[in-house]
């Protein structure tokens, strides 16, 4: 069976085929080095550290996202003046949001002001990695993130156990009240069941691809790539799979 932190990560690459950060909330940066403990991705260093220059490039509009447990999370608003809600420990007056999950595993994410930023020379990178590895600067199952979603602000909620919820009050009236809106000054007025709360956190960075090097006939700290799942493999004359630096893909939990 799946922990909860496994099926956290499922859920968010089916939806955005990306990597989910994990821990919610952890910073991460375009250039970081690290290692992956399962998906979990430790940080150890970063590319200027290792004398690796880099630009980065990033998307000028900024977009939301948002995803639920299918079938699994409901999220309903309480506007001020309506009937006041006293298991959530919300008075009339009170303007707030109410997320109850009826999965012991469910996940609620939304992001607001979220903007991808990438490696803008993946190929010169790929090189002085490459470079880097053949000096004994680079580790096998060392990876880098290369692309990544920065959030203005962002929430990530997870339930663990039967009849898990959470109610938070609006302390300032915001024209658009929602889950990742940090304008509003959440209060946690009830809490049950939930794994993670990760609360309208300005600069999240939930989402992330990495690259690592690829032998061809190694898994990470070998690497699966594109090539190998297709049963190809580059060599060189003397028929040795070429070392390569490629996108690692995620490999789901079962």
């Amino acid at each position: 069976m799946v922990s909860v932190a496994e099926q956290y990560m499922n859920e968010m690459h089916d939806q955005f085929k990306y990597f989910a950060t994990w821990v919610p909330g952890t910073p991460l940066q375009i250039g970081d080095i690290g290692e992956l403990k399962g998906t979990e991705f430790t940080h150890l260093s970063d590319l200027k550290q290792k004398g690796i220059d880099f630009k980065i490039r990033s998307d000028p509009s900024k977009i939301s996202l948002h995803y639920a447990s299918s079938g699994g999370v409901s999220i309903s608003t309480k506007f001020s003046g309506d009937a006041g809600i006293p298991q959530f420990n919300l008075d009339v007056a009170d303007a707030g949001i109410i997320v109850k999950f009826s999965k012991d595993k469910g996940v609620a994410f939304e992001a607001q002001g979220a903007e991808q930023r990438m490696i803008a020379d993946v190929i010169k990178v790929d090189k002085a990695i490459l470079d880097a590895y053949n000096n004994g600067r680079w580790e096998d199952d060392w990876v880098v993130i290369s692309d990544l979603m920065l959030a203005d602000s962002g929430t990530v909620l997870i339930s663990q156990g039967k009849d898990a919820a959470i109610g938070l009050k609006a302390k300032i009236q915001v024209p658009k009240l929602s889950l990742a809106n940090i304008d509003a000054n959440f209060d946690v007025t009830y809490e049950n069941n939930l794994n993670t709360t990760v609360i309208c956190q300005a600069g999240l960075t939930p989402l992330f691809k990495i690259r690592g090097i690829d032998r061809g006939f190694l898994g990470i700290g070998s690497p699966h790539v594109e090539g190998m799942r297709r049963g190809k493999k580059e060599h060189d004359a003397a028929g040795i799979p070429k070392l390569m630096v490629k996108e690692i893909p995620f490999k789901p939990f079962k």
